[in-house]
Formats: C-alpha cells, sequence, structure tokens
C-alpha cells in the first residue's frame, strides 16, 4: 500500500524530541515508575562512563514533588551534554531533556537549563573557582510517565550492583519523599567478590580462587569457588548490567577450568574430558568485565557475545588453576572429586 505522507506533512516526525514525546516507551523501555528508575539509573551509569574517573562521590535524591537530583565529583563537561544531538555515547544523557518538564545540569565551568525538551539557557561562566563537580536536577514530565513514585527498594537494588562495578564509587540514595528519610550508601571497594562472599554456598567452599586482572583494556575480576552442595551458583557481569545468561565471560572461564584439569592430569598420563554440567556441579562464580562497550544478546542484555573475551580468559583461568593443583594434590583432590568417580579413583591410585 502506497503511503500518502511527504516530508512536508505535519503527522511526520521529524526531531528526536517530538519522537521521543510520541513513542517515549520506544526510547526508555516503558512509563511506569519501574521505567522512570531504570532511567535515573541510565542517567547516573553515563555520568560514570563520560567522565571516566577511578573515585568519586555521588548524591541522588528524590523529593517530595517526585524532583531528582544528582550531587556528584565526577567532572563531566556540560559542553559535551548539552551538545545532545551529537552525543550518543551516553544515550540516556541524549534523551534526558525530552522526558523531563524542567531540567538544569551545571558543571564547575557552565549551566545548561532545558525546559519541555527544548535549551532555554546556557550560561558558559558558571564558576571556575569551583572544585570538579557535576549537578543535575531533573523534573520528570508527568504527561509522558504514568507514574512518577520511584521505588526506592528497586533503585537501590540497581545502584547496588553498579557500586561493585566501580569500586572506586560512593553512592548515596536519599529518599525525602516520607515523613522518615530512607537512606542508602553504596561503597564496594571489594568489587563483585563482595556477591561472592555474600553467597552462603561460597563462605564454605572447600577451594577458593580469585582473578583481579587487566587483559587488552578489559578488567577482569573472577571469584570462584567449590561448594560442598552439589548445586551451582553463577552470576555475571560486563559493563554495567548483569548477564543473567552469562556468555561469552562464563563461557572463557569454564573453559579455562577445563583446559587445567585436563593438562593437569594429561601430565599424570591420563587423558580425559569433563561436560559442562560436571564442571558446573559445585562451581560458586562470581565475575565481571569492565572497562569497554560490549554487545550482549538478548532483549535486556542477558548475555555478552564478544568472542575476544572467550579467548582472553581462558588461559588466564588455566594458568591459575594449574599452578594450583601442581602445587597442592590436595587441592587436585578436592577439584576433581566433582568430576568423575572413575578419574578421582584412578588419581588416588597414581599418587601412592
Amino acid at each position: 500500500m502506497e503511503s500518502n505522507e511527504s516530508n512536508s506533512d505535519p503527522n511526520v516526525i521529524d526531531s528526536l524530541r517530538d519522537s521521543a514525546r510520541m513513542r517515549p516507551a520506544m526510547y526508555i523501555g516503558g512509563v511506569g515508575a519501574k521505567a522512570l528508575a531504570d532511567f535515573v539509573h541510565g542517567v547516573f551509569e553515563n555520568l560514570l562512563s563520560l567522565s571516566k574517573a577511578n573515585d568519586s562521590t555521588t548524591t541522588i535524591v528524590i523529593d517530595k514533588d517526585a524532583t531528582i537530583s544528582f550531587e556528584t565529583s565526577l567532572n563531566v563537561d556540560v559542553g559535551i551534554i548539552a551538545d545532545l544531538t551529537r552525543n550518543y555515547r551516553a544515550y540516556y544523557l541524549h534523551v534526558l531533556p525530552h522526558f523531563c518538564r524542567k531540567l538544569t545540569i551545571l558543571s564547575a565551568l557552565r549551566s545548561v537549563c532545558f525546559e519541555d525538551g527544548l535549551c532555554s539557557q546556557i550560561d558558559h561562566q558558571y564558576s571556575a573557582n569551583m572544585p570538579p563537580r557535576t549537578k543535575i536536577i531533573m523534573e520528570p514530565d508527568r504527561a509522558i510517565f504514568t507514574s512518577v513514585d520511584i521505588d526506592f527498594h528497586y533503585l537501590s537494588a540497581n545502584l547496588q550492583i553498579l557500586a561493585t562495578l566501580n569500586r572506586g564509587a560512593t553512592i548515596v540514595l536519599l529518599d525525602r519523599r516520607g515523613e522518615l528519610f530512607s537512606r542508602n550508601i553504596f561503597h564496594y571497594p571489594e568489587g563483585v567478590g563482595y556477591w561472592f562472599e555474600q553467597e552462603e554456598k561460597a563462605k564454605g567452599a572447600l577451594l577458593k580462587l580469585i582473578i583481579d586482572t587487566e587483559v587488552k583494556g578489559n578488567r577482569y575480576q573472577i571469584c570462584m569457588g567449590w561448594g560442598s552442595i552439589f548445586r551451582p551458583m553463577v552470576r555475571s557481569f560486563a559493563g554495567s548490567h548483569e548477564t543473567t545468561l552469562g556468555g561469552s565471560l562464563v563461557d572463557g572461564v569454564v573453559h579455562g577450568i577445563s583446559l587445567a584439569c585436563r593438562r593437569y592430569l594429561m601430565a599424570a598420563g591420563k587423558k580425559c574430558r569433563f561436560s559442562r554440567k560436571e564442571l558446573f556441579g559445585s562451581l560458586v562464580l562470581v565475575c565481571s568485565v569492565t572497562g569497554k562497550e560490549y554487545s550482549y544478546a538478548g532483549a535486556t542484555k542477558e548475555a555478552i557475545y564478544e568472542p575476544e573475551i572467550r579467548k582472553d580468559i581462558a588461559p588466564v583461568v588455566r594458568d591459575l588453576i594449574l599452578a594450583k593443583l601442581r602445587s597442592d594434590p590436595a587441592v587436585a583432590e578436592t577439584l576433581l572429586m566433582w568430576f568423575d568417580a572413575d578419574t578421582l579413583k584412578w588419581y588416588r591410585d597414581a599418587r601412592r
């Protein structure tokens, strides 16, 4: 069927502002309270990625009038944020003005104000004497969002994950909407190791191994152990997302474990192969990779798809486990006992 629309047709959407306001869910995933919480999380994530700072302190405040403010020691050039038509490196900041009735962004050098998605004021001499900082005050547009009542606990959970992935960051979330204020502070210098230690199964692990290294610009943190219960527990993160289905990073770690065990047994005179099920049997694994933009699979980024990550991390895991197996036969027996009864029997007989 032929369309009668043309570029001169007033119904044709010819700007990001009009498009975002006509189809908001297409840009931010929804218009409810949960989508707004995800939007706030995304804005802060963009601030972190733009600043590239190792250490920072950020306070996020939710006020009674639904105004949300960010005040952070991150030094982000407002000029970059203001040039929203060209800045696709920070998606949520790119569309932020179009979902706010009023928006003010301030840095040490300049300030920018928006109203109903349009830039209303730019001050290029805000205060050159101020210490590095960025402040954002946003008033969500009630004409777009069906609810501006953010779920404090849902947002807290998402910010907690972000704090474990940015070990130098301190995040303070303050809710002023009730008679009594609610406040959560997140700071985890141990990174995703926090989640590993919180897992009850990991606390009783028979063998624990930690990897904290950088390879080709990617920062890896891998905490793994083998518990006393035949039930796997795996959590993986990539960039600022929890990849619930794993992907290349988990595949690389498991491949490295398999290579180490096979190489160790081959040196002792036995060839064997382990299935993924056997390797996962009692594994406790929490791992993360940060440092770059990654490709994902799934509608909500459930898995990371980066073959190079699998290729890079497998030998690192292999070498660490292989060194452990060679240095301590008791560790080798602890690890091999989960895979194959025949292999373990052969290994014990070979040690006699």
